[in-house]
């Protein structure tokens, strides 16, 4: 069945680079426990080879997760762990030997974790854009071009593997506070917590928002990188999209939007020329075309799964639904200042593989 939601089938199909089709995954796909994650991070730490045994991929799914595990034990929706989580537990408690652990992994991965991996928006990953298929006579996975791309080629897969562990601390985050973390801001172990209107340090939100941007600057499209640090020309900075002293007058001026200032649903990653290069966009407001990009965003954070940001986008812009994140959106958008708008200098060659 291919994917019904249109919005999900947007974000694929638009600038479909290799890592479109395993991040629509990471964001999109169904979370009743992490395993897709556990899968993630095997698969990325193989050789680049077409056909994947499944005894090479055990070991180090069972290790990913036994690594969480140990960190925060609940690794699924079901009040009781499954007998994988339950395993993994033992194993970290020195209970139970590695190869009955390996011989739980070899259980649930066939049956659990290869048929759900591609199911995203209602359907799941179309042949074109699926990473593998599932062999199961012969006991392995057939990898396709597309995810053997993303493996042969360092940088792709670091900034991977960097985005499916944050991803996964997400998750793991919002079961762990039942579906109630705003995400306004991140303490300094990058963990959630609730914040004021005050200015929040927002870095640590950099690796869960990029993903939906395809690694690319929000406004010039320029590449971006997890790994890059301050000096390098592809390190990102942390922007409110419509600037913060923009809403700070429109709240002063006592128009209650119940929005908050430092919300997510106004965060976006920019390129260091954007931000704060020479005729970079500072405290100016961006041209529409930009407020119309961060509604297809947030609409994208709503479809997420019992995923954090699924609940901090509505909680952060005090919506309900959908459709109410777009009228409260709008709402604020009707009360920007009419002055000019600013756009990139230029805009860079789409840079889909990065």
């Amino acid at each position: 069945m291919s994917i019904r939601n249109a919005t999900i089938r947007q974000y694929i199909f638009d600038e479909p680079g290799n890592q479109s089709s395993l991040r629509s995954v990471l964001l999109f796909g169904k979370n009743t426990a992490t395993y897709k994650f556990a899968l993630c991070e095997a698969l990325l730490k193989q050789q680049a080879r077409s056909e994947q045994p499944y005894v090479d991929l055990l070991p180090h799914f069972v290790d990913a997760l036994c690594r969480h595990v140990k960190i925060y034990p609940k690794q699924e929706t079901r009040s009781e762990p499954r007998s994988l989580i339950s395993a993994c537990i033992k194993f970290n408690e020195g209970a139970l030997g590695k190869s009955e652990l390996l011989k739980e992994g070899a259980k649930v991965m066939p049956r659990y974790v290869f048929n759900a991996f591609h199911n995203i928006g209602g359907g799941s990953l179309d042949a074109h854009h699926s990473l593998f298929s599932d062999n199961r006579k012969l006991k392995r996975l057939d990898i396709t071009d597309t995810l053997l791309k993303i493996i042969d080629n360092d940088d792709m897969k670091e900034a991977m593997l960097l985005e499916n562990e944050s991803r996964w601390r997400v998750v793991e985050e919002a079961w762990r506070l039942g579906f109630n973390p705003a995400l306004l801001a991140f303490d300094e172990n990058a963990s959630f917590v609730l914040n004021s209107d005050r200015r929040a340090a927002l870095r640590p939100v950099f690796p869960t928002l990029l993903p939906y941007q395809k690694g690319l600057c929000f406004y010039c499209r320029r590449g971006i990188k997890l790994s890059a640090v301050h000096h390098d020309e592809n390190f990102g900075d942390v922007d409110h999209c419509i600037p913060r002293s923009v809403l700070q007058k429109i709240y002063r001026a006592g128009i209650d939007t119940r929005a908050n200032l430092n919300g997510i649903w106004n965060l976006v990653i920019a390129c260091q020329r954007c931000n704060r290069g020479e005729g970079g966009k500072f405290d100016q407001i961006p041209a529409l075309q930009y407020y119309e990009q961060l509604c297809v965003r947030n609409q994208r954070f709503a479809l997420e799964h019992a995923h954090s940001l699924r609940y901090a986008i509505f909680w952060s812009l005090n919506a309900s639904s959908v459709d109410e994140i777009i009228e409260k959106m709008q709402e604020i958008w009707n009360l920007v200042p009419r002055t000019d708008r600013w756009r990139p200098k230029e805009m860079a060659s789409p840079m889909i593989d990065l």
